[in-house]
């Protein structure tokens, strides 16, 4: 390269400025102001030293919908069924001939295809078709080779029992299943769970008459999936049945007084207790006892211990003889611990007269017999398999001694404020420490229908009891967060050992001691300088915490149990245009997730600022926390492509990053090296489309670390292929002071052919130089948009030198 300019009263030294490495986006600062390795804009892009085109979206279940298909916009008015004479195909393209259609010039919208013959995949069905001629229409196709043959065109049906809207999302695995994890997505009527293994989809079913008619949360709690929906009872899901149900709400059974006469005995570290009556006990219930009135060994019971049921059975007893007297049957049975009272269910004697059969409480006990009312006289008693089965029992594992009668009383723990509760109706919950934290918006009441009633609160916390996601305490006041200012609970999110951190509108606020008795809980105000904007973009990183807020992406450091640092500036400062485009009704609902050491916030971007036209999280900022910035806008080519969920799982060893889409389509994210995206973007299952991914460079202004005005007269870029590939990309430059922009070619225009391998799977390199031609400017940008493969961009060099060094002014 030439040193000094050919000609010229005072030569100027050739001078060069470039980067070596890319690490960041500042859309913020003026071009000449940006550092080395910072760029002006990244689409689609991903740094790692080099610059290089992110990598393809891949549908991986097509839609998902329930009740067929339902009715897309735009779709065409078709009065009567064409015919459609002939058919061709030619690059993903099937031409229709339908003679004198009637459709106006730049007509798109869904039909209905039938008849025709296709090798390959068979498009018949509802398609989205284009306008090409006054006789033929064209619809896109994928995995068809041929088309032929005639057929009919007529108006998609409405399907008025079709439903395709996302209203949930959520991650399940199955704890008796290694290594296998599901997606399970909520409709409005039923769920679908998507094997990641094998991306099978199957069909969960809601209860009769239940429906899913507002976007909602969903998650994962213990063993079971709840579908929260806000002022209604949640539905829950097992994990294993086929069905959700309702969960209980409405009044709430308080715990009841386990007494009676020697009701527990001991045996081999098992203690059974038989209950009068109904004791509303399940395995894993925790009791405690309240009295011991007599039967205390030394190594016995103490008042206050508590202990987990280990079962419920119900003990069966074979009858060896029967016998009736005085409206008393008498049955024996062998020896026994039954009290009084104690519920049994006989079953197999036979009366010449009567059967005395049935349910019955226990009249009195001796060593081996238990007797029971039973008026009538039955006649003579025979047996027949004849045996009895206790109710109302419980056992649980203690290490005192053996002892055949205890007079024991029980309860599960008592309420410590205004008695317990059902899930108050709530929109979302967070699992953490084995506890759900919900909002407590709405009171309950009612038995077989429940009616929900707005407290008008809206700064208030509920919390379960521990491994009881459908049990909470009403601890009157003790989880106000903010004390009743005009704010309002956003988002919760566990943080260290058991203390909750609740992000409200306007402030934020930590809940510890979450862990033990609720009543030793304490709540704390952090900050009140700043709020969460949108629930689902919190996320944890370190000691870090990340969240959308009205000022953009907004970091907290907290540097011990109570101390947090907020960073000094938003961490998207250098990306505030973006963040100035999202759009204000839409940004609750950005969402984000933490995936290869990078920050992805899906956000509902306008197309300029106020334009107020992004009808969902079209866009993703990418931030790169090994390169400490911001490092890509990811856009993808369709506007009907809606982000509504991000999802980290795999049904193998390593995880995937899972969006689920606004038609309900899963699709897996940094897939595969591509210059094309698949994606799902309508309720029909059947459509795919292929975006290209525009994918491009904008380098910062390169001025020669001078003030001067300079000539710019060439440029060179370093490039290297991937493994076995092609690549290229078109060139373009850019000066300021004065303006100018235009093309200078393609990498394959100055290399005298696209960039191939010279063996196989070598990743080629290549050094680009070109001219440009004199093009004079304050400062110099350097554009390249990819059109071959996915080359690495190495580095960037713009040669020249300054001019116009004449005292007068120009513009």
């Amino acid at each position: 390269m030439s040193q000094y300019r050919s000609t010229g009263g005072l030569d100027d030294a050739i001078a060069s400025d470039g980067d070596k490495a890319f690490n960041s986006v500042n859309l913020r600062d003026q071009l000449n102001q940006l550092l080395p390795t910072e760029v002006r804009e990244s689409v689609n892009g991903r740094m790692e030293g080099y610059w290089k085109p992110r990598k393809s979206v891949e549908s991986r279940t097509g839609a998902l919908v329930s009740g067929g298909n339902p009715l897309q916009l735009p779709f065409l008015v078709i009065d009567a069924t064409k015919t459609i004479s002939s058919a061709s195909y030619l690059t993903n393209t099937v031409t229709i001939t339908v003679t004198a259609h009637g459709f106006a010039v730049g007509t798109v919208g869904l039909a209905r295809i039938a008849g025709l013959t296709f090798t390959g995949t068979d498009p018949n069905g509802d398609r989205v078709v284009t306008y090409a001629t006054v006789n033929t229409l064209t619809f896109p196709v994928t995995g068809v080779t041929a088309a032929s043959g005639t057929g009919t065109l007529s108006q998609t049906p409405i399907n008025d029992s079709a439903a395709g809207n996302v209203r949930a999302s959520c991650l399940f695995s199955n704890p008796n299943e290694q290594s296998k994890e599901y997606v399970i997505v909520a409709l409005d009527t039923v769920a679908k769970k998507i094997d990641l293994d094998t991306y099978l989809v199957t069909t969960i079913t809601y209860p009769a008459s239940q429906t899913v008619d507002a976007f909602t949360d969903m998650q994962q709690c213990f063993d079971k999936v709840i579908l929260f929906r806000d002022r209604k009872q949640p539905l829950v899901w097992n994990g294993t049945a086929g069905a959700f149900t309702v969960m209980a709400g409405g009044d709430y059974t308080q715990p009841v007084i386990i007494d009676g006469n020697n009701n527990t005995s001991i045996t081999n570290g098992i203690a059974t207790v038989i209950n009068n009556s109904a004791h509303n006990l399940v395995e894993g219930d925790l009791i405690e006892i309240i009295n011991i009135a007599s039967g205390s060994p030394p190594t016995g019971p103490v008042i206050g211990d508590q202990y987990y049921v280990s079962a419920t059975p119900t003990p069966l007893f074979v009858i060896t003889a029967a016998a009736h007297a005085s409206s008393v049957v008498t049955i024996t049975i062998g020896n026994h611990n039954l009290p009084v009272g104690a519920i049994i269910t006989v079953s197999g004697i036979s009366g010449t007269n009567l059967n005395p059969v049935g349910t019955f409480a226990i009249s009195a006990v001796a060593a081996t017999t238990v007797s029971y009312a039973f008026s009538s006289n039955p006649g003579t008693i025979t047996l027949s398999s004849a045996q009895i089965l206790v109710s109302n029992v419980f056992q649980f594992y203690v290490d005192w001694s053996d002892h055949a009668s205890h007079t024991i009383t029980y309860t599960k723990p008592q309420s410590s404020g205004g008695g317990f509760m059902h899930l108050p109706g709530a929109p979302w919950g967070t699992y953490f420490q084995r506890r759900l934290f919900v909002p407590y918006y709405y009171d309950q009441s009612g038995t077989s229908t429940v009616t929900f009633t707005d407290r008008n609160i809206r700064d208030e916390v509920a919390i379960s009891d521990i491994l009881d996601e459908n049990t909470y305490d009403q601890i009157y006041n003790q989880f106000r967060i903010s004390g009743g200012t005009a704010d309002q609970v956003v988002a919760m999110h566990g943080f260290f050992d058991d203390t909750m951190i609740v992000l409200n509108r306007n402030s934020i606020h930590s809940i510890s001691n979450t862990s033990g008795n609720l009543t030793d809980t304490v709540v704390r105000e952090l900050t009140g300088e700043v709020g969460c904007l949108a629930r689902k973009t919190v996320l944890m990183r370190g000691n870090t915490m990340y969240f959308l807020s009205d000022n953009g992406v907004y970091g907290l450091e907290f540097l011990n149990d109570y101390n947090l640092r907020g960073m000094d500036q938003p961490l998207s400062k250098n990306i505030q245009p973006y963040i100035d485009r999202i759009n204000p009704d839409k940004a609750d609902k950005a969402v984000a997730v933490y995936f290869d050491n990078r920050y992805f916030l899906a956000v509902p971007l306008d197309s300029v600022a106020g334009a107020n036209d992004a009808i969902g999280n079209n866009a993703v900022l990418v931030y790169n926390f090994l390169n400490k910035g911001w490092e890509s806008i990811d856009t993808y080519g369709d506007n009907q492509f809606i982000i509504t969920d991000y999802i980290t799982a795999s049904g193998g060893v390593r995880n995937n990053l899972y969006t689920v889409t606004s038609n309900g389509g899963l699709h897996q994210m940094e897939f595969a090296e591509s210059i094309q995206d698949r994606l799902s973007v309508s309720n029909l299952s059947n459509d795919i489309v292929t975006p290209q991914i525009a994918a491009s460079l904008t380098s910062r202004g390169y001025n020669f670390n001078t003030l001067e005005r300079k000539r710019f007269t060439d440029t060179q870029i370093q490039m290297q292929n991937l493994a076995g590939e092609t690549g290229e990309y078109s060139i373009s430059f850019a000066a300021e002071d004065p303006d100018f922009a235009a093309a200078i070619g393609t990498t394959s225009t100055f290399l005298g052919g696209m960039l191939t391998p010279s063996t196989t799977n070598e990743a080629e390199t290549a050094t680009i130089r070109c001219r440009i031609g004199g093009v004079r400017g304050f400062t110099g940008t350097l554009i390249l948009n990819r059109t071959q493969g996915s080359p690495k961009i190495h580095s960037i060099m713009v040669a020249g030198s300054v001019t116009n060094r004449q005292i007068i002014s120009q513009k």
